[in-house]
């Protein structure tokens, strides 16, 4: 991972690791849709939900990284 932004694969990567469930294609718009889709369900009742882009090389700017961990999968960038 660079110091900027992780790639979207590291993305999902970490996803799988904290236990999040990657929804089917036919639940967000079909098999074109162009995003792939996760939640978790947090013991609180809070249902969390975030997506990452098929391009697994590419990254996201560090801006909008921060705002994903912050907004989407409410972890710090050391928990991350």
């Amino acid at each position: 991972m660079t110091p900027d932004a992780p790639t979207w694969g590291e993305i999902e990567k970490f996803l799988q690791i904290d236990e999040w469930t990657r929804l089917p294609p036919a639940s967000r718009g079909g098999p074109s849709q162009r995003h792939i889709f996760f939640e978790k369900l947090l013991d609180s009742g809070e249902l969390l939900q975030t997506h990452i882009s098929h391009s697994r090389g590419g990254r996201s700017s560090p801006g909008r990284f921060a705002l994903i961990l912050r907004n989407q999968i409410k972890v710090s960038r050391t928990e991350f």
